[in-house]
């Protein structure tokens, strides 16, 4: 009869299965696989702020070129105001002032018709108690331009130098200079009048800025602290930075974001 062994051997148990998502198998090429995808984020990433900067660098100049420019051209501009105040201190509009007869208004007037350009216009002129001694109307070159209705007087002199931009209610945008006048003996006394301009603003040709800062600039021009600001064809919107900062800002406007650039303008103290 055979023997029995002492202990009976008892049979192996199965190691517990490991879930899938502890898995060194399946862990380790996720792991991986979220590692590159970091890397590649990152890298993305940079390329885009890097890109991002040249545009806006290169955007930035290209304002900077676009807005001295510009500037210039209203620089060359401004030539008709020095004709202004020359014609200020002409002794036909002096003496007009000290004597205002009726042949002394008929030298003025001859005397302003140098000023009678580039319609339409208004010249006016006025003495020291704020009172219109002449209103010259100069019609322009179109049917549109002749109505003097179309660019109004003046109800009160205009201060010395450019003053701010205005507009009708059409939306005809105009500007005023004004130019004192002193008496003969010195120009340190009280000015004894004001000459002005009231014209309007064009370009001619219409795209000559386009050309010149090409079609994905906008021109605005304007003062820094009040007044009406123009695109130079229609009144336009005040760019939403701060005026008094010279130079470019970037600011987000029109769903876009966009540089601008401003400087103070030549001549007019903003």
């Amino acid at each position: 009869m055979p023997s029995t062994p002492d202990h009976a051997v008892e049979p192996r148990r199965a190691s517990p299965a490991i879930p899938a998502y502890r898995s060194l198998r399946v862990r380790l090429p996720l792991l991986l696989s979220a590692l590159i995808a970091a890397a590649a984020t990152a890298m993305l990433w940079g390329a885009h702020r890097e890109l991002e900067s040249t545009l806006l660098r290169a955007g930035g100049e290209h304002a900077v070129s676009a807005s001295g420019q510009v500037a210039s051209l209203l620089e060359r501009s401004t030539q008709g105001a020095d004709n202004v105040r020359r014609a200020a201190a002409s002794p036909e509009i002096i003496e007009f002032l000290e004597q205002p007869t009726d042949e002394m208004r008929e030298r003025a007037r001859r005397r302003l018709s140098v000023l009678a350009v580039a319609g339409p216009r208004r010249i006016g002129l006025w003495n020291a108690a704020g009172e219109p001694l002449l209103d010259i109307w100069v019609p322009g070159p179109s049917v549109a331009a002749s109505d003097p209705a179309r660019l109004p007087g003046a109800t009160r002199a205009p201060a010395a130098g450019f003053n701010d931009l205005q507009a009708t209610p059409s939306g005809l945008v105009y500007a005023d200079f004004g130019a004192e006048i002193h008496a003969s003996h010195g120009s340190s006394a009280a000015p004894i009048g004001i000459l002005a301009t009231r014209s309007t603003l064009s370009i001619t040709p219409a795209n000559a800025l386009s050309r010149l800062v090409g079609d994905d600039a906008v021109i605005g021009l304007g003062s820094p602290a009040r007044g009406v600001w123009t695109d130079l064809s229609r009144v336009s919107p005040r760019p939403p930075v701060d005026l008094t900062r010279v130079g470019v800002t970037e600011s987000p406007c029109w769903d876009r974001r966009v540089l601008i650039e401003h400087r103070a303008r030549a001549g007019a103290g903003g």
